[in-house]
């Protein structure tokens, strides 16, 4: 099932209440592009309708960076809208992604973005914009086979 950028959001900020004090609105949009390739890496589908760009700090969905942009570095502790969404590959797609890199501050998890052979980092590599969800599935599978 695929949701809006800004659903998705909302359940990562939710599940992230009693885990992380320190969700920016950076953190967020990497948590949310870890969940997106992760999903695409498991299920074959995306997570997010929204396609992500390759922006100056990793990879950004441009309209979830402007629904977030008011709380600038300090911590988003409010959804914009209710969750309500029972999916439970989604659910546990961001459990897995807290787990693995909740603790990760948001210019670490930008640093991981940005390493060579990431898909931002080929897009942003030739100035590109739009990070195609063919090239983070590849990525995300081949980082499952390591």
């Amino acid at each position: 099932m695929t949701h809006k950028a800004v659903t998705v959001a909302n359940a990562i900020i939710e599940a992230g209440r009693n885990r992380v004090q320190d969700l920016s609105h950076m953190k967020l949009q990497k948590l949310l592009f870890f969940a997106q390739g992760w999903h695409l890496a498991f299920f074959n589908e995306p997570l997010i309708e929204e396609s992500f760009e390759a922006w100056r700090f990793g990879p950004v969905v441009p309209d979830l960076y402007h629904a977030f942009k008011h709380c600038k570095d300090q911590p988003v502790n409010t959804s914009t809208a209710p969750v309500g969404v029972a999916d439970e590959r989604m659910h546990e797609v961001i459990d897995e992604v807290y787990r693995v890199y909740g603790d990760f501050s948001a210019m670490e998890l930008s640093d991981l973005t940005h390493q060579e052979g990431t898909p931002w980092n080929e897009v942003y590599a030739v100035g590109g914009e739009t990070i195609p969800n063919t090239l983070i599935k590849g990525y995300f599978l081949s980082l499952g086979q390591q």
